[in-house]
């Protein structure tokens, strides 16, 4: 009788099922053969050596224990903050094509040695940031500004200048590539020759209203001639660059021009959500300017006005504006080295009393006295949004250290005092 389709399918699992048995039984056994094997050609002097050993150790006296060194791990690889010398060193420049965040900052690079790094650019597949600030470029650098600003790959998200010697020439390529909508999201140009140029202002202003990608723009613009400039003894001119930059920001020149026979237009709400204006000196009137920017832009939650000088007059206006200003935007303002004295800073932790939205505030360097910083701990438990209070390079002492020790107990939302010492 022929067997059924049922049958068959069943004797052929069971003959598979036995062939997988018996492989894996034959491993097994091939394991086990190759075990005894390596067992057996060991070497016999294994044992008289074990023995002589044992007869050498007998005999001599028992040393003490001598304790054994740690071994310390190896240092880890130093990472590498500036990739200058390693681009100037390389054959191949397969070693920054990984590259995120190229930093040739500090270097005192000149316009030949950018020239370089441009001619290289394909090379840097994966750069989006580029941080060649604190180096010696000037306006002769202008049509290397322009490969980077105009490149398509690698595409720069961020493009810090600072500190620099650029003039006016590559502040107009810049204000261009700007307005020309590049694909930057942060830009810092902080601390160049163009500072105290007042054809820098509308440049600026326009190329701002035309774009639509930059969130946070660094830039100095003086209210005061430059310092370096200045040969008179009497008080210096006021240029009150800052405050037309100010005043104008979210209008077009042209509409500016305009409203001079008509009415003012309405103001544009920019993209920009941190500007810094540090490293140049602003008067209180530019101070009182920026508060009311602040309600027409209120997409600008971050403000850094470090070495600005506003001292206590200014302090006093931005802690007014802080008090009394309905939705007031900024969630972190930053001010070192203004010479508010403690007197300022007392005026703008009060202020912050009934402010529901700033989360960080910096007034490092600012000469408030230890007796300042004990008045001020008595604040800190009835803000209770700061979360964030840099207090570092003040006169704080050890009353004043105790005192912000039993308010920081008392203030859960605090974390950061910054690196505060005696």
């Amino acid at each position: 009788m022929p067997r059924s389709p049922s049958s068959s399918v069943a004797t052929s699992e069971a003959l598979q099922e036995r062939e997988a048995l018996v492989h894996e039984l034959t491993e097994l056994v091939e394991k086990e053969a190759l075990r005894d094997a390596l067992v057996a050609c060991e070497s016999p002097m294994d044992d008289s050596l074990e023995s002589d050993h044992s007869d050498e150790a007998s005999e001599d006296v028992e040393a003490p224990y001598a304790p054994q060194p740690k071994k310390l791990l190896p240092a880890p690889a130093t990472p590498i903050l500036n990739h200058w010398n390693q681009f100037q060193a390389a054959n191949d420049l397969s070693c920054v094509r990984d590259l995120v965040h190229v930093c040739v900052a500090h270097q005192r690079l000149r316009n030949h040695d950018l020239a370089l790094l441009c001619h290289n650019l394909s090379a840097f597949v994966a750069m989006k940031t580029l941080d060649a600030s604190h180096n010696q470029l000037d306006d002769g650098a202008c049509n290397e500004l322009r490969a980077l600003l105009n490149s398509k790959r690698p595409r720069l998200l961020g493009l810090n200048l600072a500190c620099n010697l650029l003039g006016e020439n590559a502040f107009q390529l810049v204000c261009e590539r700007l307005a020309a909508n590049v694909s930057l999201v942060w830009l810092n140009i902080l601390g160049n020759a163009f500072t105290y140029s007042a054809t820098s202002v509308p440049l600026l202003r326009d190329a701002l209203y035309m774009n639509e990608s930059l969130e946070s723009l660094a830039v100095s613009l003086g209210d005061f001639e430059n310092p370096a400039t200045s040969f008179s003894a009497g008080p210096r001119r006021k240029h009150r660059l800052a405050k037309d930059f100010v005043r104008g920001l979210g209008f077009h020149s042209k509409h500016l021009r305009d409203a001079q026979f008509g009415p003012t237009p309405i103001r544009k709400q920019l993209s920009v959500a941190a500007l810094s204006l540090a490293n140049a000196e602003l008067s209180t009137v530019t101070v009182s300017e920026l508060m009311g920017v602040l309600q027409q832009q209120p997409q600008l939650t971050a403000l850094d006005l470090s070495y600005c000088f506003v001292g206590i007059a200014g302090a006093r206006i931005l802690a007014h504006a802080i008090d009394t200003q309905a939705g007031f935007p900024l969630l972190t303002l930053q001010l070192k080295c203004n010479h508010i004295g403690s007197a300022g800073a007392l005026a703008l932790v009060d202020a912050l009393q009934s402010n529901t939205t700033l989360t960080a505030l910096g007034v490092d360097k600012n000469e408030i006295s230890n007796d300042g910083i004990v008045a001020l701990a008595k604040y800190l438990p009835r803000l209770p949004c700061l979360t964030r209070l840099s207090l570092a390079q003040n006169h704080c002492r050890a009353s004043g250290l105790a005192a912000l020790t039993h308010a920081l107990a008392a203030s859960p939302q605090l974390t950061d005092l910054g690196a505060l010492s005696r």
